[in-house]
């Protein structure tokens, strides 16, 4: 008897088992759960460190000169004068504006 006539004798119950592949889980998560959330805290961990220098030059660009000398706390105290003194040239002369912003979006567009 050839291959063919044997799996035409064969069930499709029994066929559907032979082909269907073992069932998987839904989240494809395995493992320690503890391990995972150990890992997942270690990212945020490391995610933090790495976006709170940038936050720090947000909050410094915003402190007026004497504070910045000063360093009494990292939120500035008065930030409408730290915003006053350290942009108010470029918003103040709106001529310069377009300078700025052609050349950002003329570096971020090129290809590497």
């Amino acid at each position: 008897m050839s291959v063919v006539a044997d799996r035409a004798q064969q069930r499709p119950a029994e066929i559907a088992t032979i082909v269907a592949p073992p069932p998987r889980r839904l989240s494809g998560r395995t493992g320690n759960p503890i391990a995972r959330w150990t890992v997942e805290i270690l990212i945020a961990f490391a995610a933090f460190l790495f976006i709170m220098p940038v936050v720090l030059i947000f909050l410094t660009s915003l402190k007026p000169e004497a504070e910045i000398i000063r360093l009494d706390s990292l939120l500035p105290k008065q930030p409408a004068v730290g915003f006053h003194d350290n942009f108010g040239h470029i918003f103040g002369n709106p001529e310069e504006v377009p300078i700025f912003a052609g050349s950002s979006i003329a570096f971020s567009s090129v290809r590497a």
